[in-house]
């Protein structure tokens, strides 16, 4: 890059470090995680979960049903299945990828890292929570497939992709915008993302919608939000000058809002190449940056420039220091020497290419816990600390390693040390009151990682404050009812006016709107805070949210312990605080003198002589510098042998299930002698000793005791007890009472022991009685106002589903003769039924305690069957007639005058078979024979029993000869001879004529036939006259006809 010569003391020396807690760092209790593609065959994946006690998370794998881990103390490596892996690898370069990402929940806080291997080929990096993620992000990758993934943590986001410089068909500066929901992960794609911008927005109108715009005040797209961002960037596979070698890089990166304006890069060691290259991204225009770059520990250079949109500054073997004018955003990318080697295959060197975006030196911390997982093809791993010069001396590390070394970088303020470490194994590093960076990072046979292992998110515009006016600055550890004071600091000029809206969420459930805010934490507990500012054009780029968790501590201490009323100058009398103990104590005494120590839970006493207002005091503090109102007994050293002692301790009231077991004492006294007197019970052990055990035999009762201690004794006052009765309650269920409904209930009467009562029933209600109970066993605990209890088990049972299957039944067609039998199951029997017809077709509506239905006509019905607790299931029965029952006449010829020889042929259709048949004449069968004229009827009947009729009348055909025109007597069977062929044929006179008028043929009175011959012998071809007369009888008498014609011979 150019450099200038001028030095920009002026723009620079307003840099400053904010020296308070982390606010923001890796710990989350929530994380979003997605890959991009690592070419090769064989790719793995593995999760790195590291926490500082046992703890279980849940893991949803992209789409997948989410997976419980148990994590024990230091944390849990977990290996990722092909399928987990394909699951959260967002293959499609600019487009969105569904949910394509590891979502990572727990119950405490954890912290998560990933690692991406192939062959020679992988990346590791720390996740950052959702606690820090962001709305505005730019992108600091390299050239070569580079790739940044966009995961929406929370609800619907408009995002908006802007380029600085050319993707492949996307020109600079064309913004786009994306629409994600949830977990859904938008992955950009192209050689070289330097700059490219991620803004997170809730403006519809950026997007091409389908449609026409919505109405003024009016939205298209639900549920928009300003959930953060979480992003992932690096490159499938590149390479890092001069060295072919290649490899993936993977990076987590911070939202602007936390990126700063001071980084120190600094070698990595135990690699082949030392060499490296730093990537600086403006996020501002005219941002001057300052380079102080250690060429070798003699020669070191500080030159300046003005940052273009994307600088790339190589550097040797030694550290480099930044400090810019206005925030940058900076990666660091370690070169490679893998297969410069001519002749030497990939894999023989150690080190491959190898990037971390570095944090800024504004987010250092004074204490890290690392815990360095194993790697899948890692020899050795490092750390390279970062740390102000002036801080060296603080710097500590547990386990110590050999190797620490810290070398200064010039004159810029800063030291550093690399040194390597063992894998599997938690160190913490801290410098108190001090500020350091630590990169982690190893080295196998052509394959590099290098990730932040523990770095502060800070956002760098704001800071949270929270104040005690008692012991000042809140970090992580509050007191139970101090008054605290919440403010924002705005880091930067100009904020406090642009920022406007500041809404505070205490984790308590109390909110407030505004900058400053005093409360008061009433129970102790982890709370986590959130103050969220924003603009008020109220957009995401700014709305930025900061969080907090402080634990709200609670000293527990109830009273001093030990004799009150004594005789003078009494020695060794001891006095205790009950408490939770691991508390600070200091303890003084008044009219008398500690022997020993003064800080324990205990102090032994020597008392001096007569005095009315001696007392014991004791202050109680914790290590977060809470404290109590200091806690005092009195004293009184009496002026004569009688004393005075205390009411003995023990339960004033006591449980009815307790009463047989109860312990009361007073202060043990080396020397005295305790003689208890006890109405109401019985003393079980201990008579004669400071404590004993009594069993309560009445509901009230009394016990005191009577102290002798050398000269001097006394009786304490008598302490009454009460005994309450048994708690007894009643319980009433009422079980569901239709499957599926939420009727069900339970409720509680109780009497016995001391009034008011607390109901807690194990589905979590409270209160004398509670609904909608799902089936299945429950408890319930009454709890009486002095803490009695009795706890009852029960059950609340579901009927089966109700259910009815229906048998529609129909015989005859239009008849009022269908049935319908119901057979109904489930439920609570028994069951009443109510059918009624639904299609109109007719007025049928019975209720019925009987599940069969008779004399239904065709038609659409309604059943609702209903149990005795009403419950009721409906059905649609159809009832249908069968076809219509039909008579066919099949055949019915006319029988010839006076004959018998006729038959009737009918077919029935319809109805159900088989048929039967029933004619008139007693015949039964579809075909009547052997009839003659007259009039038939027959009845047909069904399997059903249906019938139907028919009447059909026979009759005489009348004769009337006919005769054909021709015949050929050739004797082949067919047309051989001359006759009438008429039915019904009476005897008849036939003559047959030749052309002459000769007779050739004559029969009479019978049935005759011409052959064509005369005489026996053939007569020639040609045309012959024929008569025939013929009588013929009827039923309406007899008549002649004569019959003249022609017939054609043909031989």
């Amino acid at each position: 890059m150019a450099i200038r010569a001028a030095l920009l003391v002026c723009i620079l020396c307003s840099i400053s470090f904010s020296s308070s807690s982390a606010q923001t760092d890796t710990w989350g209790r929530e994380f979003y995680l997605s890959l991009f593609p690592n070419p090769g065959a064989n790719p793995k994946g593995f999760l790195h979960i590291q926490s500082q006690e046992a703890t279980t998370i849940e893991v949803v794998y992209g789409t997948s049903l989410p997976q419980n881990y148990d994590v024990p103390a230091r944390g849990l490596t977990i290996e990722l299945t092909d399928d987990w892996l394909q699951r959260i690898t967002a293959s499609k370069g600019n487009s969105k990828n569904g949910k394509s990402a590891i979502h990572v929940t727990s119950e405490t806080e954890i912290q998560v890292a990933i690692s991406h291997h192939q062959e020679y080929s992988m990346d590791a990096t720390t996740a950052i929570p959702v606690t820090a993620g962001g709305h505005h992000y730019i992108v600091p990758t390299y050239d070569g497939s580079s790739r940044a993934n966009i995961i929406n943590s929370g609800g619907r986001t408009v995002v908006r992709l802007i380029p600085k410089i050319d993707i492949e068909g996307w020109p600079a500066g064309e913004e786009r915008t994306v629409l994600l929901d949830e977990g859904e992960v938008y992955s950009v794609a192209g050689k070289d993302l330097s700059g490219f911008e991620i803004i997170a927005s809730k403006d519809e109108s950026l997007l091409e919608l389908p449609g026409p715009p919505p109405p003024p005040g009016g939205g298209l797209i639900e549920n928009l939000d300003c959930d953060p961002l979480m992003v992932y960037v690096g490159n499938e596979l590149t390479t890092i000058a001069p060295c072919p070698g290649s490899s993936h890089m993977l990076e987590a990166l911070p939202p602007v809002a936390a990126q700063g304006k001071e980084y120190i890069f600094l070698p990595f060691i135990g690699r082949e190449s030392l060499n490296y290259r730093v990537v600086v991204v403006g996020i501002e225009a005219t941002t001057m940056m300052q380079l102080t770059n250690m060429y070798n520990p003699s020669f070191i250079a500080t030159e300046t420039d003005t940052i273009k949109l994307s600088e790339r500054i190589q550097a040797g073997r030694w550290p480099i220091v930044i400090k810019t004018s206005k925030p940058v955003v900076t990666s660091q990318l370690g070169f490679n020497h893998d297969g410069c080697n001519t002749g030497q295959p990939l894999g023989t060197v150690l080190g491959g290419p190898m990037a971390v975006v570095q944090p800024a030196f504004d987010q250092a911390t004074d204490e890290a816990v690392v815990y360095v997982s194993e790697m899948l093809g890692i020899d050795a791993h490092y750390f390279n600390v970062a740390i102000r010069t002036s801080d060296v001396g603080k710097f500590s590390m547990s386990p110590s390693v050999s190797g620490v070394q810290f070398q200064d970088i010039g004159t810029t303020g800063y030291s550093y040390a690399s040194f390597q470490v063992n894998p599997n194994t938690q160190y913490t590093l801290t410098a108190p009151n001090g500020r350091f960076l630590v990169t982690e990072y190893g080295h196998g046979l052509g394959r590099s990682y290098a990730r932040n292992p523990y770095r502060e998110v800070n956002n760098l515009n704001f800071e949270m404050k929270i104040e005690d006016a008692a012991i000042g600055e809140v970090e992580d550890d509050a007191c139970l009812n101090s008054v605290l004071t919440f403010d924002i600091d705005f880091l930067k000029s100009g904020l406090s006016d642009e920022y406007t809206r500041i809404e505070w969420d205490f984790g308590d459930g109390e909110t407030y709107t505004g900058k400053t805010f005093e409360k008061t934490y009433a129970e102790a507990g982890i709370y986590r805070i959130s103050c969220t500012l924003s603009a008020d054009e109220d957009k995401c780029i700014t709305t930025h949210t900061l969080y907090r968790e402080i634990e709200v501590h609670e000293i527990i201490a109830d009273r001093i312990e030990g004799p009150q009323s004594l005789c003078p100058n009494t020695e060794g009398i001891v006095y205790t605080l009950i408490n939770d103990g691991g508390y600070i104590y200091d303890w003084e005494v008044e009219g008398g003198t500690i022997v020993g120590s003064n800080s324990g839970e205990s102090i032994t006493v020597n008392w001096g002589g007569i005095y009315a207002n001696a007392k014991v005091t004791v202050y109680v503090s914790n290590e977060y510098g809470c404290s109590l109102e200091p806690i005092t007994l009195d004293v009184v050293l009496e002026p004569s042998d009688q004393l005075e002692p205390a009411f003995a301790y023990g339960n004033e009231e006591v449980c009815f299930t307790d009463r047989d077991y109860q312990i009361y004492y007073t202060p043990e006294i080396d020397g005295a002698v305790f003689e208890w007197i006890i109405t109401g019970g019985q003393i079980l052990s201990g008579q004669g000793t400071h404590e004993v055990v009594v069993e309560w035999l009445e509901s009230e009762g009394t016990i005191y005791y009577i102290l002798t201690l050398g000269d001097c004794y006394g009786a304490s006052p008598e302490l009454q007890v009460k005994v309450y009765d048994e708690l007894l309650p009643n319980l009433s269920l009422t079980d569901v009472l239709c499957f599926g409904a939420d009727d069900e209930k339970a409720s509680v009467v109780t009497t016995g022991g001391k009034f008011p009562y607390t109901v807690t029933w194990s589905n979590g209600e409270i209160g004398n009685s509670t609904n909608n109970l799902e089936p299945g066993d429950y408890t319930v605990l009454i709890e009486d106002d002095m803490g009695c209890q009795k706890e009852l088990e029960f059950t609340i049972d579901e009927p089966a589903t109700l259910e009815a299957e229906a048998f529609a039944r129909k015989y005859c067609f239009g008849q009022a003769d269908g049935e319908v039998s119901v057979v109904a199951q489930g439920g609570v029997a028994p069951y009443s039924y109510h059918l009624f017809n639904s299609s109109g077709t007719n007025n049928f509506n019975l209720e019925s305690t009987s599940p069969n239905f008779t004399g239904l006509m065709a038609g659409r019905y309604t059943l609702v069957v209903s149990d005795v607790n009403q419950c009721t299931f409906n059905l649609t029965i159809d009832v249908e007639d069968p076809s219509v029952l039909e008579l066919n006449l099949i055949s019915n010829d006319p029988v010839c005058p006076g004959e018998s020889n006729g038959f009737i042929a009918v077919e029935a259709v319809g109805g159900i078979g088989p048929y039967s048949y029933q004619w008139n004449t007693n015949n039964s069968g579809s075909r009547l024979e052997g009839i003659g004229e007259g009039d038939y009827t027959v009845l047909v009947t069904d399997s059903n029993g249906c019938t139907a009729n028919m009447s059909i009348s026979k009759a005489e055909m009348f004769p009337k000869m006919l005769f054909p025109n021709s015949f050929t007597p050739n004797g082949d069977g067919f047309n051989d001879s001359f006759s009438p062929i008429s039915p019904c044929i009476p005897d008849y006179n036939m003559i047959i004529y030749d052309r002459w008028g000769k007779v050739v043929f004559q029969e009479l009175e019978g049935k005759g036939i011409w052959e064509g011959t005369k005489d026996g012998e053939d007569m020639p071809e040609g045309v012959y006259a024929y008569y025939v007369t013929y009588e013929n009888q009827t039923s309406n008498g007899t008549f002649t006809e004569n019959i003249r014609g022609y017939v054609r011979l043909i031989r």
